[in-house]
């Protein structure tokens, strides 16, 4: 059984040392070891999975249909404890970021006195994946705090720290020799002994530490502040590097300020304990081949020999293990940067060579990596890397009573701002000398245009990178910050016009461009630190261009209302609306007007109907005394907006608008479309008199003249009319015509569920609860197979409540099995209205009293907020029945603990009434 629910918030997983998932500080047990591998895989990986990929990977000996279905009774147990930080559908599964103590180690393993191996029990390879990524972070945080520590000059704490990176990371030989430094350090000879004779992999020449050699002199002036944010990589790339015998050349790849010489340097500061001579040769100030070599040779300390342009291969053998970096290659590409590198490291060398470029300098055998920017946290309650960044740079201006809540987000907000690009968030850290923090996250780029220091900037960085590149190039770089945010290749070329297919790729290879893979194939994005040093205003050409684009595709959109065309849309959402900004602002009112049935569609679904309603408005006003078509497009999609907004006495002015706009066509099409509109409106407010007036007014026409969708979806509409007027045996008639339209039109079965659906309201409306538990069960079966989850859930319910009036509660529970099985994709507030009337019905009947107040006191949640589902002689004997069985009985307080209830509470509740009968 799982634990007492508690609220969602209140969920921790433990990993370190075993498995333990805490619910409202109980442990809630799931029902198999299998099915806690699954919850510690999605914990890990909060992002979408599909249902066979899950199903393969932890039932991988099953065949499909029973690992499926091991799969679904897994995910019931885990959503009985976190509730609907589980989400699913038929497809796909994620589970929303919850905190997991290993996650918590990485960042802060000092609030962990020992850090015990995660996943222990674990030899699977994402299992095996994560505790060498554990490993890495925890590791590097400890090497930090000990470098914070010798810093302070706290030795002792230092020692203490390195023994606990050893703990996790025992084959480390350059922390073997930092910890043996610091014993000697503190004049601890004997720990020194010892620890060479326990760990018998050490060299055996580290004996001399008992008294120490002459180290190597470092002439190197690196970074003294601490490096903050790329931990893992540093691991990752020192052990490659440093780590191997052959010779290794690797390029750094990114964006201007992105920390790829940083991330160099870093690499740099431990070659020493490597033993390896550590050099850095800068050549951004580097103009030609023979100056590259010459700086090459000069940091190498080689003689030149007469006439000699090259870099000699005897004198590059000669040389002992050294790391070289050079820095700021992209400029030097063309100048046969590459096969310079490829002289460097002959075989038998003991060189290595890092390189740091905007783009790969193209030479056989070159081994690339991508420094990207430091990314968003995963778990709110744990800073991220460019959070981390910001606050270890700003630590000189801000105090630790500073850093409240509220601070913290402004911190969240600025680094989002910009892009996670370590330089823009170091330049804005610094700004804190002269601004507060709140000033800062007001401003739109702090402190990375201009600065009054000599040292580098945001800008400065940007323009030298853009300054490399060909006029054309560079010019359809600066037309691209028209773009905010992602764009496709298509709207792309459409601004840019000729070559640009060719240009997009050189602005990806030279990282100035980048694919924005997270949302979606075919889209790229600028970053804004460099959009924002880059703009301007774009030219009328440009506008002119990027707007007919966007209006062509929401158009189209419009006229289909395909859910391949929206998914692709709603990216470009901040798009369209510049372009249909421009077109008002130009004149081109025509083309506006055609664009805002498709964007109604998308501000509604994207929750932004205020800013359409808005735009809308002052878009019809403009067009007072114009295009009567135009106008009344307009008001149809201003209309629809405040319809979907739950606004129907609005939406009836406006769909009112449009019907007056129309008249003088005298289209009859466009006056029956009309109608059926303003039938819509007046039954949303409960006025079935005049939505009866409107469908049987539009009837006619529409199978005449229309759509035979149009023409089953009026009479299914006008039944409704019939059924809120209680006028029973016209709203069957009705419906059933429509009934039969869908059966015999292949392309009416879409909507065969909705009218079987109507039949049944008629009938409960009827009294007839016989009847109503057939045809909701032939609603439900159809939308099952048509995968609509709320008509399902609707149906089910409907089914429920016949069988509860007719007394037949056994039959009931089992209803509620249906409405579960619906209400398992993902739970919206839609279904879950449904769900638990039905079931706060249920549970008076099995006079389970204080449930049944629960129930309807999650119902007092969505009063107002939801679109009204029930007929009047439907809801008339729902409401009969509560009087009836709750009437005498006395609300105890639990309807107000009912409005209080988590998703996962609501749930439980439910299941345990489809066991009713059992």
């Amino acid at each position: 059984m799982a634990a007492e629910q508690t609220p969602e918030s209140d969920v921790r997983l433990e990993i370190l040392g075993g498995f333990a998932l805490w619910v409202g500080g109980r442990i809630h047990r799931l029902r198999t070891r299998r099915t806690e591998d699954l919850f510690c895989f999605l914990a890990l990986h909060p992002r979408f999975h599909s249902r066979s990929e899950l199903a393969d990977r932890f039932w991988p000996q099953d065949s499909a249909e029973v690992s499926r279905q091991k799969l679904r009774m897994a995910l019931t147990s885990i959503r009985s404890g976190v509730g609907d930080r589980l989400e699913s559908d038929r497809e796909q599964v994620r589970l929303l970021d919850i905190p997991i103590d290993a996650r918590e180690a990485m960042q802060s393993p000092e609030r962990f006195p020992n850090t015990p191996e995660p996943l222990a029990a674990s030899d699977e390879d994402w299992a095996m994946a994560f505790r060498q990524e554990f490993s890495l972070a925890v590791a590097a945080r400890l090497r930090e705090r000990a470098e914070e520590a010798d810093h302070r000059g706290q030795v002792s704490e230092a020692v203490q720290l390195r023994y606990r990176i050893l703990d996790v990371e025992p084959m480390s030989l350059s922390d073997h020799r930092r910890l043996l430094k610091s014993l000697q350090e503190l004049g601890r000879t004997a720990d020194i002994r010892r620890h060479l004779e326990t760990w018998d992999h050490l060299p055996p020449e580290w004996a001399t530490l008992l008294g120490e050699p002459e180290a190597r002199p470092n002439p190197l002036v690196l970074p003294n502040n601490l490096f903050v944010g790329r931990e893992i990589e540093l691991e990752a790339i020192t052990a490659s590097m440093l780590g191997a015998a052959e010779p290794r050349r690797m390029t750094f790849v990114g964006a201007p300020g992105i920390g790829k010489t940083r991330l160099a340097q870093e690499v740099l500061r431990r070659a020493p304990e490597a033993e390896i001579l550590p050099v850095f040769v800068p050549l951004a100030g580097c103009s030609n081949r023979q100056a590259m070599v010459d700086l090459i040779r000069l940091a190498l300390g080689l003689e030149a020999e007469d006439g000699d342009s090259e870099l000699s291969e005897t004198a590059i053998l000669d040389l002992p293990a050294t790391l070289v970096v050079l820095d700021n290659l992209e400029h030097l590409i063309d100048k046969g940067a590459g096969e310079i590198i490829k002289r460097m490291t002959p075989v038998g060398s003991a060189l290595r060579v890092i390189s740091t470029s905007q783009r790969p300098l193209g030479y056989d055998g070159e081994e690339l990596w991508t420094v990207e920017p430091l990314p968003a946290s995963r778990n709110s309650q744990v800073p991220s890397p460019r959070e981390r960044l910001f606050l270890s740079r700003a630590r000189d201006y801000l105090a630790d009573g500073d850093l409240t809540r509220r601070s913290h987000q402004l911190v969240t907000d600025i680094c989002s701002r910009l892009d996670g690009l370590p330089l823009a968030i170091e330049l804005a850290a610094r700004a804190l000398d002269r601004v507060s923090l709140e000033h800062l996250a007001k401003e739109k780029f702090p402190s990375t245009v201009e600065s009054t220091s000599n040292e580098r900037t945001m800008a400065s960085a940007i323009r030298w990178s853009v300054g490399l590149l060909e006029a054309p190039v560079r010019e359809a770089l600066k037309k691209a910050t028209i773009f905010q945010g992602s764009f496709t290749r298509s709207a792309f070329s459409a601004v840019i016009g000729e070559s640009a297919e060719s240009i997009l790729e050189e602005l990806v290879d030279r990282s100035l461009l980048a694919r924005a893979l997270d949302l979606g194939p075919g889209r790229f994005r600028m970053l804004e630190p460099v959009r924002h040093v880059l703009f301007e205003e774009p030219s009328a050409e440009s506008e002119e261009a990027f707007s007919r684009h966007f209006a062509d595709g929401v158009i189209r959109f419009g006229a289909t209302g395909e859910a391949t065309e929206k998914r692709a849309l709603i990216p470009d959402l901040a798009h369209l609306e510049s372009a249909f900004d421009y077109l008002v602002r130009s004149g081109n009112t025509d083309l506006a007007a055609q664009m805002t049935t498709g964007l109604a569609i998308l501000w509604a679904s994207e929750r932004s109907a205020p800013h359409g309603e808005a735009a809308l408005e002052s878009l019809y006003q403009s067009l007072s005394g114009g295009d009567d078509l135009l106008r009344s497009r307009v008001a149809n999609a201003r209309g629809y907006l405040a319809f979907f907004r739950r606004e129907p006495e609005i939406a009836r002015v406006w769909y009112g608008h449009r019907l007056e706009a129309i008249r003088s066509h005298e289209d009859p099409l466009l006056l029956a479309s009309a109608e059926c509109n303003l039938g819509l409106a007046a039954a949303e407010m409960g006025d079935y008199a005049s939505a009866l007036e409107f469908y049987r007014d539009a009837l006619p026409i529409l199978q005449e003249k229309g759509l035979p969708r149009q023409a089953v979806t009026a009479k299914i509409n006008l039944s409704g009319a019939y059924l809120g007027l209680s006028r029973f045996g016209e709203a069957r008639e009705t419906v059933q015509g429509a009934v039969d339209a869908c059966i015999e039109v292949e392309t009416l079965r879409p909507w065969l569920g909705v009218a079987t659906f109507r039949v049944a309201e008629v009938e409960f409306g009827e009294g007839r609860h016989g009847g109503a538990d057939v045809w909701a069960m032939r609603a439900w079966e159809i939308s099952q197979g048509l995968h609509e989850h709320l008509r399902a859930v609707e149906a089910a319910s409907m089914a429920a409540w016949a069988r509860i009036m007719k007394g037949e509660i056994p039959m009931a529970s089992e209803a509620m099995k249906l409405i579960l099985a619906g209400l398992e994709s993902r739970p919206l507030a839609a279904s879950l209205s449904l769900a638990t009337r039905a079931g706060a019905a249920l549970a008076a009947a099995s006079e389970e009293w204080g449930l049944a107040w629960q129930l309807l006191g999650v119902g007092d949640r969505w009063q107002g907020r939801q679109r009204a589902v029930k007929f009047p002689p439907i809801a008339e004997q729902e409401e009969a029945f509560f009087r009836g069985a709750l009437g005498g009985l006395k609300d105890r307080g639990d309807r107000a603990v009912g409005r209080t209830l988590s998703t996962s509470d609501i749930l439980s509740r439910l299941e345990r009434l489809s066991t009713h009968g059992a």
